[in-house]
């Protein structure tokens, strides 16, 4: 199945300070093996857009796998990144909602147009 065709939330991605700990804490917490931990590229390897520019993105990222949700910890290696920037403005948070809709162009353009929200990010 292709999930881009489906109407669904596909990941919850969280910035945090210290994965080693945090992969224990949640692994313990949905009762599941402890992932491994990869280390990311930075662009151009990993070319991620935020607000239209090439953010820097690299750093280290486990992957939960769960039946209906994949969980992305993400702990930034660098004090100049978008990543990082918002881990010192907000602390260990939420940092991205991945989620498909038919048509998903014209709901960006909805949202920018009635909410004001903005997809502020695009891999």
């Amino acid at each position: 199945m292709d999930e881009r065709n489906q109407d669904c939330t596909t990941r919850l991605g969280f910035v945090v300070n210290d994965i080693q700990e945090k992969v224990r804490v949640w692994a313990e917490m949905l009762n599941v093996k402890i992932p491994d931990i990869i280390t990311s590229d930075k662009p151009p390897k990993s070319i991620s857009k935020k607000e239209g520019y090439l953010a820097d993105v690299g750093g280290k990222r486990a992957l939960f796998f769960l039946e209906n949700i994949m969980i992305e910890l993400f702990e930034p290696d660098s004090d100049n990144d978008s990543w990082h920037m918002e881990l010192d403005c907000k602390g260990e948070s939420i940092r991205h909602i991945v989620f498909f809709r038919k048509n998903m162009t014209e709901k960006i353009v909805f949202l920018r147009q009635h909410d004001g929200l903005l997809a502020q990010q695009r891999e």
